[in-house]
């Protein structure tokens, strides 16, 4: 069976090679190929093109990256369509795959998304698209499903596979022992992006913050897991230019175990949200998109939820304090931080919570997905 992919930056990456590990078990035969990362790589996918160029996020993103993002997707539709695939599994990166797996469920060839979209928060008419696009989705989130069902999408709630590899009562001291931290500091997890559009924005902000947290209460160190080395250069050069550099260890990798170490954490909202709670690390969201985004969302009234965070999203309301656009300055992210870093409470409140949440995404979620998949394959 031959399995085409894309996957568009570094979650899909990581959930595309444990789902691709559960395939192989049930199917040796598979022969999966296409857009991917280092993990898929490692799970046995062959790379066609790196993934790092669907890596962008945001309307008035795109538009500057378009006739490079179009030339990418008319070569792989040409390579699809010369290796004649059995399905097509669209890993997340939705605005690149809809349009690929619509061209290929148009020819007959099965068609799989992994990781609904949130046109349950923003950009609701997306359901049609999808419609047109896809066989089946796999969601992440136990309410997306009951979306679906209203539209007469068929779709399955498979549960997070972060769920099930992240204990539910993390070992923070062995965690700080791996990283080893002096245990003379109280550690503040900052997680400002993987995408370099994301750390170009937020990242000053969060350094800043940090300064401003550092006059408040010196004894504070920070850990800023990067997620490659070409993302770790570039944050090393801004702690250096901010003075930082004996207050924040910045490293490439090990996201999971700084999110286990810490004590608290300012984090970027998407996947290091959800981790971060998984992780039961009480924190402080926030996120920035383009100017032109921001205003292009708010004069189109494309957001459908109040809340923007997964944590809140999942818990139905204002679990951690979020700040967006204009409320993300670096003295409101620095007060912010400090207000639930000096409040015991507050973190015991959302750790309880982020255990309960926890529970209902633990599933067997590579096995569920792949179950999917060969059923919608006809296997």
């Amino acid at each position: 069976m031959r399995l085409s992919l894309a996957a568009g930056e570094v979650s899909g990456d990581q959930l595309g090679a444990g789902l691709l590990q559960a395939l192989l078990n049930l199917e040796p035969d598979l022969l999966p190929a296409g857009v991917g990362g280092p993990a898929l790589a490692r799970a046995g996918c062959r790379i066609w093109q790196p993934m790092d160029t669907l890596s962008v996020m945001g309307l008035w993103e795109v538009l500057g990256k378009l006739p490079e993002l179009l030339r990418f997707r008319r070569h792989f539709l040409q390579r699809l369509h010369q290796w004649q695939p059995d399905l097509y599994l669209g890993i997340d990166a939705p605005d690149f795959n809809f349009p690929v797996e619509a061209r290929l469920k148009q020819r007959g060839v099965p068609t799989v998304h992994y990781v609904s979209p949130s046109v349950w928060a923003w950009r609701e008419k997306r359901v049609e698209r999808i419609r047109e696009s896809c066989d089946h989705v796999l969601c992440l989130l136990p309410f997306e499903v009951d979306f679906y069902a209203r539209h007469d999408i068929p779709a399955t709630f498979v549960g997070h596979p972060f769920a099930r590899q992240i204990p539910l009562q993390p070992d923070r001291q062995a965690a700080r022992d791996r990283l080893a931290l002096d245990d003379g500091h109280r550690w503040v997890a900052l997680l400002p992006g993987s995408r370099m559009g994301e750390l170009q924005r937020l990242a000053p902000r969060f350094l800043q913050a940090a300064q401003y947290m550092l006059r408040q209460e010196p004894e504070l160190a920070f850990a800023l897991p990067a997620a490659g080395p070409k993302q770790q250069a570039w944050l090393q050069q801004q702690i250096t230019q901010a003075g930082l550099q004996a207050h924040i260890l910045c490293l490439n990798g090990h996201a999971r175990c700084v999110m286990q170490a810490c004590e608290t954490g300012l984090i970027a909202s998407g996947t290091a949200a959800l981790e971060a709670m998984l992780c039961k690390l009480p924190m402080v969201v926030a996120y920035q998109v383009h100017p032109m985004t921001a205003t292009l969302i708010r004069w189109l009234k494309l957001m459908k939820t109040r809340q923007f965070s997964l944590p809140n999203i999942l818990h139905g309301g204002a679990l951690v304090t979020e700040l967006i656009q204009e409320q993300a300055t670096p003295e409101h992210l620095a007060s912010e931080s400090l207000r639930l870093l000096r409040d015991p409470q507050q973190q015991q409140a959302q750790t309880r919570r982020f255990t309960e949440l926890h529970h209902q995404l633990r599933q067997d979620s590579d096995r569920l997905a792949a179950e999917v998949i060969l059923r919608v394959a006809g296997r």
